[in-house]
This record gives C-alpha cells, sequence and structure tokens, in this order.
C-alpha cells in the first residue's frame, strides 16, 4: 500500500490485514455452524471491503434450505453480534494467523506463476 511517493502506508496496511483475520475468523465460525447437525445454514461467509472508494461495508451472506431464512439470518445476526460483545479467542487468532502465513509463503514461493491481472486488481 502506498502513501506518498514510493512509501509504505503500514497503519493501512495492518488495517486490511485485521480486517481480513477478523472476516476469516467470522466465516470459520460460520463454517462450524454449517457442520452441526441441523444446520441453520448449508454455508456462510462474511466480507469487508470497500463499496465505493471510501465507503466501508460488511457483507455477511449463507445458503440456506427451502423456508429457511428467518433461521439462517438469526445464526448470521447471532454469531456477528457475539464476535462484536466478546471479539475471539486467542485460539481462533492463532489459527488464523499461522493459514495466511502459510498463504503467503506460497504466494512469495510462486510469484513466477502469478498472472499480472492479479496484481493489477490489488493495485487497483
Amino acid at each position: 500500500m502506498q502513501g506518498g511517493e514510493g512509501d509504505i502506508d503500514v497503519g493501512a496496511c495492518r488495517r486490511q490485514v485485521v480486517k481480513g483475520l477478523c472476516a476469516r475468523m467470522v466465516g470459520a465460525r460460520f463454517s462450524d455452524l454449517a457442520k452441526r447437525a441441523d444446520p441453520p445454514f448449508l454455508g456462510a461467509g462474511a466480507q469487508h471491503g470497500l463499496f465505493v472508494r471510501t465507503t466501508e461495508t460488511t457483507i455477511l451472506s449463507a445458503s440456506v434450505r427451502d423456508e429457511g431464512i428467518a433461521r439462517g439470518l438469526e445464526a448470521l445476526f447471532t454469531e456477528n453480534e457475539r464476535v462484536a460483545r466478546f471479539g475471539f479467542t486467542q485460539t481462533e487468532l492463532d489459527r488464523r494467523k499461522t493459514a495466511l502465513l502459510r498463504q503467503m509463503e506460497q504466494a512469495v514461493a510462486e510469484k513466477d506463476k502469478q498472472e499480472s491481472s492479479r496484481y493489477a486488481a490489488e493495485y487497483t
């Protein structure tokens, strides 16, 4: 991330990493809920990003069975509220950080195989 000419905006980069970790931790919780007997949804996810240049947004989504919309929404909102009130456990954070580091290490190891369109999209 660039701040000024050639400068790296470390604060902005850190915020982006933290938001990504949070979305992944919420996603892991949703995944756990989906694996239960009689789950409230088939699958669910969370994303955080820019909606329009300066407007940030958080998106919660779920796939539900027929007649399961209310139950699926309730589960999404309940888990989101639990995160807002109590945050995450150290174990959840450690697991996601480890996964992110592995992903970054793999990206570096395979950097010559990446298409330039991926980099262009990230810069944009």
